[in-house]
């Protein structure tokens, strides 16, 4: 299968209980997603992961288990939200879920984790993982428009990755208040050359908030 779309080291593969051609791989490259039972795979984002778990009551909840933390996705693979609040090591390893009411996380030296995902617990809270983070015209071929919103004033760092995790392009690195905020890439890197087409992933970090979206570039 080495010439599907994988790379990397593959740690973990988990096939869809309701749709059996669609299987997810987590690999030191990020969470690979196939539609149609290996034959070809997409990279959806992280890098570094160890475990990867779908919610067996929602196809379209992932979970990634990365050397960064647990990463969340509501769209079947990429859009990733981090969700490390309460965790004192990020090197995370494995996880196991009890749907509507528990995910559990393994760690590497800190044991383990519970998150309460229990329905209707987030919904109690609204405002506390509230955030708007868009990428737009997604694909590009000129530039694009990144919009997003801070819950919170804070030190802000927005940078774009390739799929081997290497930094392309900062662009925001400073304090910023709460509200919403927007920025312009232009599809160069940092030394103003304009980058290959292919896949990108652009990384809010903002306190506690941490968020992954899949960019795409072609001409």
């Amino acid at each position: 299968m080495s010439n599907t779309g994988l790379s990397g080291t593959i740690y973990d593969i988990v096939i869809s209980s309701a749709k059996a051609n669609t299987l997810y791989a987590g690999s030191s490259s990020g969470v690979f997603k196939s539609t149609n039972a290996g034959a070809s795979w997409t990279n959806t984002g992280c890098t570094n992961v160890m475990a990867v778990l779908i919610n067996p009551n929602n196809e379209n909840e992932i979970y990634a288990a990365t050397s960064a933390g647990v990463y969340k996705s509501t769209s079947g693979g990429g859009g990733w939200t981090a969700m490390n609040m309460g965790l004192t090591n990020t090197n995370t390893t494995s996880l196991g879920i009890y749907p509507n009411n528990y995910l559990f996380l393994g760690t590497n030296g800190s044991s383990m984790y519970r998150w309460n995902i229990m329905v209707g617990a987030e919904e109690r809270n609204p405002e506390k993982n509230r955030t708007v983070f868009m990428a737009a015209p997604n694909p590009s071929h000129g530039s694009i428009g990144i919009t997003y919103e801070l819950p919170k004033s804070g030190y802000v760092i927005l940078s774009v990755y390739d799929t081997q995790g290497r930094i392309v392009k900062e662009l925001v690195r400073t304090n910023q208040v709460k509200g919403t905020h927007s920025i312009t890439w232009n599809l160069r890197d940092e030394k103003g050359n304009r980058v290959a087409d292919g896949i990108y992933f652009c990384k809010l970090n903002a306190r506690e908030l941490q968020i992954i979206q899949k960019l795409v570039v072609k001409r």
